[in-house]
């Protein structure tokens, strides 16, 4: 029996596959951010784990933390912000 997909392996497929324009976010060590945008035109290919960029280089999905359109807008973000009272 397959398994279900995870919400962040559907939205970064989904993101992949319909060929939109944006950034993949994912967290990066040595940064002053501890971020770094990927622009989508980089990927290769998504696996179940991985995004692999054209230079061969692999990105584990767990790393992933948002997901933004070409103006900068989010599309989906891992973590939510905490409501205020």
């Amino acid at each position: 029996m397959p398994r279900r997909r995870g919400e962040l392996e559907e939205a970064v497929a989904r993101f992949f596959h319909t060929r939109a324009r944006g950034f993949i976010v994912v967290a990066e060590r040595g940064t002053a951010t501890g971020l770094r945008r990927i622009p989508r035109e980089r990927v290769a290919r998504v696996t179940s784990s991985h995004i692999v960029l054209d230079d061969g280089t692999v990105i584990p999905l767990h790393r992933v933390v948002a997901l933004e359109d070409e103006a900068g807008r989010t599309i989906w973000r891992r973590y939510r912000r905490a409501k205020r009272d």
